[in-house]
This record gives C-alpha cells, sequence and structure tokens, in this order.
C-alpha cells in the first residue's frame, strides 16, 4: 500500500471527504482518517476477491515444488524433527478469506460512517446572531423567539 499511485489515491479521498464533510475538530478528522482508511482497506480486499475468484493461481518454479516434496519426506523420515511444515490454504479458502475481509472492512467503513453522521446529527445546537428562531415546545407547537427591537 506504500506505492506513490496508492498513497496519492488515499490522500485524493481523504481530502474530497474533508471537502465533503468540513470536520471541525479532531474527534471528526480522526473518524475522517477512519474512514478514508477503511474504504481503502476495502478497496484492496475487493481486489483480492476479484483477482482470487477470476484469475489463475501462481504456480509454484518445478525446482521449488521439488524441494518442498524433498522436504516433506525429510522430515517425516526424522522422528526427532519437532519442525513443522506451514500448510496451505486451497482455493476456495483464500477467496473466502477475501470475500470476509472486504466485507469487515466495508461494515468498519459504514459503521464509521454512521458515528460522523451521529455525531453531527446528536450534537448540541448553538445559535449566533439569530434575529428569529423557531423552538419545539413539549406540546409539539413551535414558539417563535424574536430579538426585542424595543430596546427592553
Amino acid at each position: 500500500m506504500k506505492q506513490v499511485w496508492n498513497i496519492a489515491r488515499y490522500m485524493g479521498v481523504r481530502q474530497s471527504f474533508i471537502d465533503e464533510w468540513r470536520p471541525k475538530g479532531g474527534i471528526e478528522i480522526s473518524m475522517i482518517d477512519m474512514l478514508a482508511q477503511s474504504y481503502f482497506q476495502w478497496q484492496y480486499w475487493l481486489e483480492k476477491t476479484v483477482e482470487r475468484s477470476e484469475t489463475p493461481e501462481k504456480e509454484d518454479h518445478p525446482a521449488y515444488a521439488q524441494w518442498k516434496q524433498y522436504r516433506a519426506k525429510s522430515s517425516e523420515s526424522s522422528a526427532f524433527d519437532s519442525r513443522w511444515i506451514r500448510p496451505y490454504v486451497s482455493e476456495v479458502r483464500a477467496i473466502e478469506h477475501a470475500v470476509q475481509m472486504a466485507d469487515r472492512f466495508h461494515r468498519m467503513f459504514m459503521r464509521t460512517l454512521r458515528q460522523l453522521r451521529d455525531l453531527r446529527r446528536y450534537s448540541s445546537v448553538t445559535i449566533t446572531n439569530a434575529n428569529q428562531v423557531n423552538i419545539a415546545t413539549n406540546g409539539g407547537k413551535q414558539a417563535n423567539i424574536a430579538a426585542s427591537t424595543s430596546g427592553e
């Protein structure tokens, strides 16, 4: 992810989120960062899902495959060798893993987006320099509060 193109894409998307949300303060900026990061992780794993499901798997070099077979046979013959051979993930499990990761980051993105929206929605209301404000009272009726012009 540290390639110049990926960094430029990240900075562009992050800036577009900042332009759209116009964050106020450190918490909102950090939520924008979380939003951009989860968005890029979601894209990465979505690309991996397509790659793993639509393209053939890269095959091992024949010499490496031969070495792996020799290594497996030699480790079986020694009863005192406590090392283990790393298991390989099957193609289906690799695709499923990518799908799960894409879904996980998509949910993180959506959760962060909802949190940012709710932070804005449920934050306290501040009114500055208003000449007239309509406020809903307990009965659901609106009370019109206007600035006094008679100097009282």
